[in-house]
């Protein structure tokens, strides 16, 4: 099912891949560790691991990155958020290959756009993304999977916080468990966006095609191929890795 908000090029696509939570179980998760999560089998060695200071309520969340590493906020030199160019990443992972596939294969990313890099977001309840608007280190549009459970994004031009994990825009759209939502043109470049704190624990991927003139300087074309078009729409009958 497809659904649209009144801000233009803002679409989410309903229950598109619920059965990615069923098949691992995401539900049983437990966090005490990085290497404990039902996630780990995705996470190959030089993963972006971060798991920031709760210096302030909401904003704790646990975050993994493939095919870039890129720094949400000012460095020590005062260097602003982008891709950090020196910095070599894993590619992106077999399993989130398979869903760049059947999202470019069902018309919701076109091929022209083809992800080449992707965070995981684990959140804890309470936790939080404050409005912003994504870099553009990375082309448009980009999307996010939502897993585990449901939340609320709230977009707007002049989003309202009323809290340290509260905010407020009349346009707020629910994102179901296995749901994928599209961000292109204004709805990307003009509407902020933010996930006010969750009731419950979450997790998100967002997939996103880096400009070229911002690839990290040791960037290589993924070795398999698997972001040639012509490889996304061929017959695929490989089955996923056993998270067990």
């Amino acid at each position: 099912m497809e659904m649209h908000s009144k801000w233009p090029m803002l679409t989410i696509l309903v229950l598109v891949f619920a059965t990615i939570n069923r098949r691992y179980n995401l539900g049983s998760y437990s966090c005490n560790k990085p290497a404990e999560n039902a996630l780990v089998f995705l996470l190959p060695e030089k993963r972006k691991y971060s798991e920031p200071r709760k210096w302030m309520g909401g904003k704790g969340r646990v975050t993994t990155q493939f095919g870039c590493c890129y720094n949400y906020a000012k460095d020590q030199n005062g260097k602003p958020p982008s891709i950090i160019r020196n910095e070599e990443l894993d590619h992106i992972p077999f399993l989130f290959k398979k869903v760049i596939k059947r999202m470019v294969r069902w018309q919701i990313l076109p091929p022209t756009c083809i992800p080449n890099s992707c965070i995981v977001n684990i959140y804890e309840e309470g936790e939080c993304i404050p409005p912003h608007i994504d870099h553009h280190d990375f082309v448009r549009p980009f999307c996010t999977l939502s897993l585990l459970s449901e939340c609320k994004i709230v977009f707007g031009s002049n989003v309202k916080v009323v809290g340290p994990v509260d905010f407020f825009e009349p346009v707020s759209i629910p994102l179901p468990v296995g749901s994928v939502f599209v961000l292109n043109c204004n709805g990307a470049d003009i509407a902020k966006h933010c996930v006010p704190g969750i009731p419950t624990k979450r997790i998100s991927i967002t997939f996103k095609k880096m400009d070229e003139r911002k690839l990290s300087y040791t960037f290589l074309p993924d070795p398999e191929g698997w972001n040639q078009a012509s490889y996304l729409f061929s017959l695929d009958h490989t089955t996923y890795p056993n998270p067990a």
